[in-house]
């Protein structure tokens, strides 16, 4: 790989090829920044996606604190004496 190639292009296009085989649209794709947060813009394949077009996990948003505190037990995670 060289230095300058996107260290996301071979993740976002398996994916790309996982959703054609499945006839479903890719989840994840890879842009640029035009406008940061709250007013974000995105270009996108020649398009400009703006924050109505867009969902971003809050985790990546400056300023995001969590809101839950101390043992976070998933619904998936292990629970003993349960079957699975």
């Amino acid at each position: 790989m060289k230095q300058t190639d996107n260290p996301f292009k071979q993740l976002v296009e398996l994916n790309y090829k996982m959703a054609q085989s499945a006839a479903l649209q890719p989840s994840a794709a890879v842009g640029t920044v035009v406008s940061p947060p709250p007013e974000i813009k995105i270009r996108y394949h020649g398009f400009i996606l703006d924050k109505e077009n867009l969902w971003i996990d809050e985790y990546w948003l400056q300023g995001h604190t969590r809101t839950h505190k101390g043992h976070i037990v998933s619904a998936t995670q292990y629970q003993a004496g349960r079957q699975r």
